[in-house]
This record gives structure tokens, sequence and C-alpha cells, in this order.
């Protein structure tokens, strides 16, 4: 019997502890972000139509094309080759997180998620925002310097 009331109690507790786990609301909308992030990429949106999505996100501006001469290294591959007059180019949304817990902020910059997207320098030069998409990643980083193009 008692042990039967010490398993009941030690169920309890579990139980209860377990109510507070779980993904904080802000975790949860970064998840959902990155879920649209990845869906651009996947269906080679346009920077317009990631645009009027992402309408809440901090656009560093761009794109941030590497320097004359060099190339950017893939994400995925899934851009056209790059050459050197024609390299992709990175255009940042991102997104503060007040939550500590979501990544570490121990640098004392903050933790910022980024969903970066990748086009191709002759693509934006000739129709600008309505380039499509080739290539991008979602990610979490700490001291995302806002106005710059490379963290």
């Amino acid at each position: 019997m008692i042990g039967k009331r010490v398993a009941a109690v030690v169920l309890a507790i579990v139980s209860v502890a377990g109510l507070g786990c779980g993904k904080s609301k802000e975790a949860q909308a970064f998840d959902s972000i990155g879920n649209e992030c990845r869906a651009f990429i996947a269906q080679g949106a346009t920077l317009t139509q990631v645009d009027n999505q992402f309408n809440t996100a901090t656009v560093i501006d761009g794109p941030c094309c590497p320097q004359s001469g060099s190339i950017e290294v893939p994400i995925q591959g899934t851009c056209p080759e790059q050459t050197a007059t024609n390299p992709e180019c990175s255009v940042f949304f991102a997104w503060p997180a007040s939550d500590p817990s979501l990544c570490s902020q121990s640098a004392g910059g903050g933790c910022w998620f980024v969903c970066e997207l990748r086009v191709m320098r002759s693509s934006y030069a000739s129709t600008g925002m309505n380039s499509t998409v080739c290539d991008g990643r979602w990610s979490s980083k700490v001291q995302f310097g806002v106005g710059q193009c490379a963290f």
C-alpha cells in the first residue's frame, strides 16, 4: 500500500513538473517563422513575396554581395553556378529574441533569429525585388550586426 502511495506521489510530481515544460510562445513563433523561411527557399519565392510576409522583420540593406572577384560559400548548393561577376548575394531578415533561453547571450550582443536568403547578382540587377530566391538558411545568431552584411 505504501509503495502504491509513493508511486502515485512520484507520478503526480512528475506530471505537475511536466506542465511547465515545453517551448515558450516566442520559441513557437520562431519555429513557425523558420518553417516559413525554409518554405520560401524550397518554393523559389521572390524577394517581394518574402518581404510581404516578413513585414515585422529587421531587413538588412542588401543584397549583400561579396567583393568584386569573390564568391560566396554555397549553403545548400541550389543556386546556379557562381562566377566572379555573378555571385550569390544574401538578403537577411532578422528578429531579435527576448527569451534568454533561446540562444546564448553571454557575449552581450543579444540573440537574433535570421532568415538568410540568396539571390544571384545578375538576377537582382535585372529584376530587383522580383528576384527568385535560390538558396538560404534559418539560424540563430549572437551579436547580429544590424546594418552589416555579415555576422
